[in-house]
């Protein structure tokens, strides 16, 4: 985060319906059991919990968005187990609409670099 460096982290989570059950690695916050959330949400611009599989596209979006928006940063999504299975299908796919504006140098300050560090 503070090297301003862009990146997606996509990580797992147990079964929504074991939440709050303590299930092996939950880690939903629920019923003392350790809040991934809260500890990623610390460390990232952002973190979500898809709960929904027809959300993936919309959430990957935004992530990525705000990944590259203003001082670039990490961003985080959890993945429940659940939604992994085979029968679950994103049914409304579509491509990401991605708003990242590329940062270019500046011509002048580049050529005034190269007085610095003429190229062989």
């Amino acid at each position: 985060m503070s090297d301003s460096y862009p990146m997606l982290a996509i990580s797992g989570f147990s079964a929504l319906e074991w939440r709050g059950k303590g299930s092996l690695n939950e880690t939903s916050g629920v019923n003392r059991t350790p809040d991934s959330q809260a500890i990623v949400s610390a460390t990232t611009k952002k973190s979500w919990l898809l709960t929904n599989i027809d959300d993936t596209i919309d959430v990957l979006e935004e992530a990525v968005n705000l990944a590259f928006e203003g001082a670039p940063g990490p961003v985080h999504i959890h993945v429940p187990e659940d939604l992994t299975h085979p029968n679950q299908k994103v049914t409304n796919y579509r491509d990401l609409n991605l708003k990242i504006t590329p940062i270019l140098p500046e011509s002048a300050r580049v050529a005034e670099m190269q007085t610095f560090w003429p190229t062989r």
